[in-house]
Parts: structure tokens; sequence; C-alpha cells
């Protein structure tokens, strides 16, 4: 959902990272390290702005809300709810 940038330094490191959350980068031996370190800092980011009441970055925002405008979280015709009893 969030886009990430990767590029190759001089010194042969890669850095990847997600310009929507500034400041947030990371490196790797790989351009895959570099990729998978700066994803799972941006999932520590995002969910403690979601734990805090705080934004979240406007592309990630924008994409939950089609997400869920696209799929209504409805149950389907004649499923049950946990716990109901029927008579």
């Amino acid at each position: 959902m969030l886009r990430i940038e990767t590029q190759r330094e001089l010194d042969g490191r890669w850095i990847a990272q997600v310009p929507a959350i500034p400041g947030l980068l990371a490196y790797g031996t790989t351009e895959a390290a570099a990729r998978k370190r700066v994803e799972g800092f941006a999932m520590l980011v995002i969910n403690d702005r979601m734990k805090n009441g705080e934004p979240l970055p406007h592309e990630l925002a924008s994409a939950m809300k089609a997400r869920k405008q696209e799929s209504p979280q409805a149950l389907p015709i004649g499923s049950r709810r946990p716990g109901r009893i029927r008579p």
C-alpha cells in the first residue's frame, strides 16, 4: 500500500525509504533486505500512530478508505453471528 523507493549507495549498500513517512529509511546488504526492514519499520510507525490517534500517511489512509467502500464488513446471507443462540 505504501510506496517504497530504493537506491544503491556508492559503498554497495541498499537504502529503502517510504516517502509518505518522512525520515523513515533502512539500509540492507541487498535491495530485498532493505525493503523488508523498511516495511517492518513502517508497520511499527503505523501501529503507533493508530494507537495514539495520530493521522496515517495520506496514501495509506486513502487506500484503506477505498478498500472499506469496496468490501463492507457484512456477513453473508444465512450466516450466524458467533454466540447467537437460535430458538
